[in-house]
Formats: structure tokens, C-alpha cells, sequence
């Protein structure tokens, strides 16, 4: 028996059928009154080096009133193949006998891995472009992903959405990742589809779950059957484009290259620390984002991983009139840092710092690079006005590490106590206390703690003896023990 695997590739406005693969399917079991029969759909997947892992076919199946368990095909994302689906399901022999009823749903993850799964900056580039009728869509597949909000159109309220999802802001869009559809039940697919996307209607003419089409009949026979069995198609949505050159670099092509095709890799991963200095918990790193190149950046995207457990943001500022979004996602520790030109004037910034991060240790460090670095999870995307990669680069720049000092001393007189304090940063709601050596407080005041010298002032200590003056300010805590004699 053999299972069909098939796949389209779009250029331009064409679709193009890729190359048929069969492969032999064999050892399957037969039972009296009913034969497996293979089945087999056209999709458009994108294919890039993670490949498209999480969505399954669920089919169940009856025979003469006797159910099949439901079983989960998933999907073939092996490069050489370009797949798409395939799956068994079991018929009864008699052609003429109308007893066989057949169920089939597609299913993903639906999560946010799965939404922002392809989504990026130059998605929010064509979206843009779109909008501004500077290169409208005339895809169908692209109407329909670019339609984040699922209104049945395209406005900006779909590109806050992207943006929202892409930073990190958002998990979800308001409709399903994928959106699955019957091309069997699109007037004239292609043509047609492309012309008028949203008139699709597998959601109103079969049943749904979870926003996905499901395709069921009941008492056919298997000629009927095996002749209208659907083809489901897939648009991937808020995944538009693709930059790069070719026809591989389209969102839903299955293609064997690589979906991240991005120029100048090996000038974006310098991390570095003068003198190879020890980082120790507390200290201050002053870090910079350095642009190389590329002033006629539209759009870009820079995700920078950072490790919350280990490093806290203390501080982020835009540098030479850059003006990004950004949003740092706790869940995944990225820092997403994204740009997109007004339609008219480029970037306009080349061969400096665009950004200033200075980060807190928490923890000693040995290694920086295993807890700030780039986030290999995302692309670096430099493009140009026509989506495609530029020139520039980025480098993130570990300028110095600026030692931790948190200090304290008390000194006492017949007048008053005084307790300094020097600090390498500004502590609020910082909270001091005098106390003796069993641990009764004398005093307990709430200061807020300028960078630099602090003096903070309290009454006479009264009695001789041995005192312990603490400062606690969130996880950093000092403190030194002082005698008073009179």
C-alpha cells in the first residue's frame, strides 16, 4: 500500500506542487469486514530547523457500527520529505455499502511557544507596509495570518497585537495559532481563496473544536469516501513573510533550508569582561548594545537572554535617539528589544551604542555568557524596507564591573549616634537598626540611601556596652558590631 506525502510551494501568486514521495506501507493487520485505507492532504507548513513538531490529525473511525480507537498521526517534518500529513484509517470492503463513517480533527499546541512560533519583526515590517498600501497583500494566506484580532481585516490593531505577542506582553492572540481549513470548501482554491481569504467555510460547515476544523460524515460508502476525503490547508497566523532571498524564505514552504538565514552571525556574539574580572554577588555591570552598520534600518529585532535567578535588570536606557519597544518576559528571561520605522525615515543610527544595561549579581558568577547572552530561541532580524537582511550588526558590549559596596560604621558621642553608611547605589525604604547583644532593639528607623556617603542620625545611647548596628535593604543586608563607654 502506499501513503502519498504532498506539499505546495507558493511563489508570488502561484502554487506549485513539489515533488510526490511514496513510500511503502506494510505489516498492517486486515480485519473481515473492513481494510485499512490510506489517506493523504495537501498543507502549507513552514519547514526550518526546529520544524513544526506539535500539531497532529486525530481520527476515529466506524465500521457497520463498530468504533476504531482514535488515533493521532503527527505531522512529517522531515526536510527531505517537505510532509505534511498521512494517516491509516479503516474502511469496510464492500465499496457499495454505506456503513462507514469517518472522523478527522487537526490539532496543535495552541500555547505560546506555538503562537510565536515564526513570528517575528519582519512580520510586523509587511504588516505595516500593508497597511500603509506601500506593498498591500495579495496573498491569501498572508490576509489571513496578518488578521491577529480575527475581525476579517487588517489594521493596525492586528500589528499592537504582533508587537504585544512578540515582546513577550501578550501569550496568545484572539484566535487559534493555526487556522485550518478545507480547500475542498474554497470557491475556486486558489484563485479565489486569494481574492476573498476570509470566506472560508469549514468552521460553518462541519463541527469545531477549539477553532479547528473537523471534518465527519456518517453512512458512506467507501467510495465516496476515499473520493471526497479533504484536503486541509493551514495558515499560520501573525507568520506573513519570511526575509531572505528565494522562494524557500516563505513562511508556509516546506523547504530543507534553514528559516533563520540571517547575514553577519559571526559578529553578534561578543560578551566580554575587561581583565576577566570576577563577578561576585552585588556587583554592577555596565553593559551597551553597539549597532554596526545598517543605517536604513525599518525594523529590527534583539532578544537578549537574561537570567533572572542569577541577574537583576537595574537599569535599561535608550542611547542616540533610539527609540524602541522592549519588554523583559520573566517566564522565558528574555529581553525583547523591537524596532519599526514610521513608513518614511529609517533607523538612521550606525556605528554606535544604541543602549545602556547596567545589571545587578546576585549570585557570583564565573562565567557571564551562561546567564547574559543572546537568546538563541529567537532570531536576530536587521532588515531593510524591502524585508530583507542588511549589513549591520549588533554586538553586546560588557563595558565594566563596578565593584559592590554596601559599608556601615557607627559613631557615638554624648550627643548622639550617628550611623554612616556608604553605598555604589541608591537603597529605598532601606531599614537600620541599633540593637544590644541580646537582640532588644533600640532603635528602628525606615531611610532612603543615596549612592555615595549617608549619615542617619539617632539619639544618645544611654548605657555602656557592646551594640550591633544593622542596615537591611531587600537581599543585601551589613552590619558591625560597636562599643559604647562612658
Amino acid at each position: 500500500m502506499n501513503t502519498k506525502f504532498y506539499s505546495l510551494r507558493k511563489r508570488g501568486g502561484q502554487i506549485v506542487f513539489c515533488a510526490t514521495l511514496c513510500i511503502i506501507m506494510s505489516a498492517f493487520s486486515f480485519k473481515a469486514s473492513a481494510q485499512w485505507y490510506s489517506i493523504t492532504g495537501d498543507n502549507l507548513f513552514r519547514q526550518y530547523l526546529y520544524g513544526v513538531g506539535n500539531h497532529d490529525y486525530y481520527i476515529n473511525t466506524e465500521v457497520g457500527g463498530t468504533p476504531y480507537a482514535s488515533t493521532a498521526y503527527p505531522m512529517n517534518t522531515s526536510a527531505s520529505i517537505c510532509g505534511v500529513w498521512d494517516g491509516q484509517i479503516i474502511l469496510n470492503t464492500s465499496a457499495g455499502t454505506a456503513n462507514n463513517s469517518l472522523y478527522i480533527r487537526p490539532e496543535s499546541a495552541n500555547d505560546y511557544a506555538d503562537y510565536i512560533d515564526g513570528v517575528t519583526s519582519a512580520d510586523q515590517l509587511a504588516i505595516q507596509d500593508h497597511i500603509l498600501s506601500i506593498t498591500p497583500f495579495t496573498d491569501g494566506f498572508q490576509k489571513i495570518s496578518a488578521d491577529a484580532n480575527n475581525t476579517g481585516s487588517i489594521t493596525a490593531s492586528d500589528l499592537t497585537e504582533i508587537q504585544k505577542l512578540i515582546l513577550g506582553i501578550n501569550q496568545s492572540l484572539a484566535r487559534n495559532s493555526w487556522e485550518w481549513f478545507d480547500v475542498d470548501y474554497i470557491s475556486g482554491f486558489p484563485t479565489g481563496f486569494f481574492n476573498g481569504p476570509w470566506g472560508y467555510t469549514l468552521q460553518a460547515t462541519y463541527p469545531n473544536v477549539n477553532g479547528f476544523g473537523e471534518w465527519f460524515v456518517t453512512n458512506k460508502t467507501r467510495t465516496w469516501i476515499q473520493a471526497n476525503t479533504p484536503e486541509f490547508a493551514a495558515a499560520k497566523i501573525g507568520d506573513v513573510v519570511s526575509p531572505g532571498s528565494g522562494s524557500d524564505h516563505n513562511s508556509w514552504v516546506c523547504a530543507g533550508v534553514a528559516y533563520f538565514n540571517s547575514g553577519n552571525s559571526e559578529s553578534r556574539n561578543s560578551t566580554y569582561v575587561e581583565n576577566n574580572t570576577k563577578i561576585d554577588k552585588g556587583d554592577l555591570i555596565e553593559t551597551n548594545l553597539y549597532l554596526g552598520g545598517g543605517d536604513d534600518i525599518a525594523a529590527l529585532e534583539i532578544p537578549i537572554y537574561i537570567d533572572q535567578k542569577k541577574i537583576t535588570i537595574e537599569s535599561i536606557e535608550m542611547l542616540n535617539g533610539f527609540k524602541p519597544d522592549y519588554h523583559y518576559n520573566k517566564k522565558n528571561n528574555r529581553l525583547t528589544i523591537l524596532y519599526l520605522y514610521d513608513g518614511t525615515s529609517t533607523l538612521g543610527i550606525k556605528d554606535m551604542n544604541i543602549l545602556s544595561l547596567k545589571l545587578r549579581v546576585k549570585e557570583n558568577i564565573d562565567d557571564l555568557s551562561d546567564y547574559f547572552a543572546w537568546d538563541t530561541s529567537r532570531n536576530i532580524e536587521l532588515l531593510n524596507k524591502e524585508i530583507k537582511f542588511t549589513d549591520a550588526f549588533v554586538e553586546l558590549r560588557v563595558g565594566r564591573v563596578v565593584k559592590s559596596e554596601l559599608k556601615i560604621n557607627t559613631f557615638v558621642s554624648n550627643e548622639n549616634t550617628i550611623v554612616n553608611v556608604v553605598s555604589d547605589k541608591d537603597l529605598n525604604k532601606a531599614n537600620i537598626i541599633i540593637s544590644n547583644m541580646q537582640g532588644k532593639i533600640i532603635y528602628q528607623k525606615e531611610v532612603n540611601i543615596i549612592s555615595g556617603n549617608n549619615e542617619i542620625e539617632f539619639t544618645h545611647l544611654a548605657q555602656s556596652g557592646m551594640y550591633i548596628s544593622t542596615l537591611i535593604s531587600g537581599e543585601r543586608v551589613v552590619s558591625e558590631k560597636f562599643m559604647v563607654s562612658y
